[in-house]
């Protein structure tokens, strides 16, 4: 829906909301302690992306803000995976996920359906395994680290997008892009950084000594 009301540019930029809406969910939902270093890394990323899609010079339209609903939405649920990863088993989530994706998309689906051939047919499985790896590494990593401390990384989304247009399609990055990577790239390496060292982590109480047994 976004990509028919806005341009290119500024959906993805609203997308890349997404780590800004898991850091306030993740602190209300979940009750992580999302610190000021987490907070700086995050909204460093945002910084990077906004250099290297420029959308400032568009003039502002209100139904851009269904695409601010549709990050928030996509925070909620790295945030309820969060929240269940310890409780339910990777496949059972990826099983339900998928599951009622299918249910929800299927009649709308319906309506436009066309029919597809055997080459299509590979590569939307191509594409369903590489969606439910992704979602297994995902979970992964929520059950290591905080949902919070997990948000800048999206950013590097937009660097192997470019990687990829490179490799591929021989797509030369721009200048702006390589600007935004010099502060997408430090933001992220700052987290991992931080989270390697218990950085964002309340520290330990303090045992009382132990009265000397004379």
């Amino acid at each position: 829906t976004g990509l028919t009301i806005a341009p290119i540019a500024v959906v993805t930029t609203l997308n890349f909301t997404i780590p800004l809406f898991t850091l306030v969910l993740s602190s209300l939902i979940l009750k992580e302690r999302v610190g000021p270093l987490r907070w700086f890394a995050t909204l460093a990323g945002f910084l990077g992306v906004c250099v290297v899609l420029q959308p400032g010079h568009m003039a502002f339209n209100p139904q851009w803000l269904t695409v601010l609903l549709g990050a928030s939405c996509f925070a909620s649920l790295d945030v309820l995976n969060k929240a269940f990863v310890g409780k339910e088993s990777f496949w059972a989530m990826i099983f339900y996920t998928a599951l009622f994706t299918a249910c929800i998309t299927a009649y709308p689906a319906m309506q436009v359906w066309a029919p597809v051939s055997t080459t299509q047919l590979g590569l939307l499985a191509v594409l369903g395994s590489g969606a439910n790896l992704l979602l297994y590494c995902l979970l992964k990593s929520f059950s290591s680290v905080d949902a919070s401390a997990l948000a800048p990384f999206r950013y590097t989304e937009l660097l192997w997008s470019a990687l990829v247009g490179f490799l591929f399609f021989a797509e030369v990055p721009a200048i702006t892009t390589l600007l935004g990577a010099l502060v997408i790239v430090p933001s992220t390496l700052f987290v991992v950084w931080q989270e390697s060292k218990g950085g964002n982590a309340d520290p330990a109480p303090e045992t009382a000594a132990e009265p000397e047994v004379v």
